[in-house]
């Protein structure tokens, strides 16, 4: 599995991060977390609790504001310890994506691409999290998955959404979005 870390580290690390300063919007941070599981790798997704401020109900990675003058990767692996109880020291980062804007939560949300071992006993909070979902890469990485619809936003500007259906629920919004930049990078 090594090849795999190391060929998503090479990726991530060839490119140029758009990065995106915005003092109208809210720093945030994300991480993805990678394993392998059963010689396959996969994606860690949460489902939000609906008592939580932002994004209730939805799939999403592990994150949230920052806070301070921590770096937006501390924030990451911060938020991921409080949601999930995935210790920092655990996570091996192996890069960044670029930065992205939320629709409706006026966030900038700077992703972050993580390893860890596998199994691992997570320790969800009660308060944020529903649930913790495991997806498999190659599910992920087929473009049949992947489906695209119009939309009117908030704003009443119109533009393609993709979303990703996966164990009954659908991946979108923000997620679908740094999702498919990862899957894209991937298969490049």
């Amino acid at each position: 599995m090594a090849s795999l870390i190391d060929q998503i580290r090479q990726k991530l690390a060839h490119r140029q991060k758009q990065s995106i300063s915005d003092p109208d919007r809210i720093p945030a941070a994300i991480l993805i977390v990678l394993f392998e599981k059963a010689g396959k790798t996969h994606l860690l997704f949460t489902r939000r609790t609906q008592t939580v401020e932002y994004h209730k109900g939805q799939i999403c990675f592990p994150g949230g504001c920052c806070e301070g003058a921590e770096t937006r990767c501390d924030t990451a692996l911060r938020e991921s310890f409080e949601e999930i109880g995935l210790q920092p020291e655990d996570v091996e980062i192996l890069g960044e994506l670029d930065d992205i804007r939320t629709v409706t939560s006026n966030f900038v949300i700077s992703p972050f691409v993580g390893w860890i071992g596998h199994p691992y006993e997570f320790d969800p909070s009660s308060i944020e999290i529903d649930e913790i979902l495991e997806l498999p890469l190659d599910k992920l990485r087929d473009p049949a998955s992947w489906k695209v619809e119009q939309r009117t936003m908030d704003d009443g500007a119109t533009g393609e959404v993709f979303y990703v259906e996966a164990n009954g629920s659908v991946v979108w919004g923000a997620t679908a979005k740094i999702l498919k930049q990862l899957v894209e990078i991937l298969d490049q």
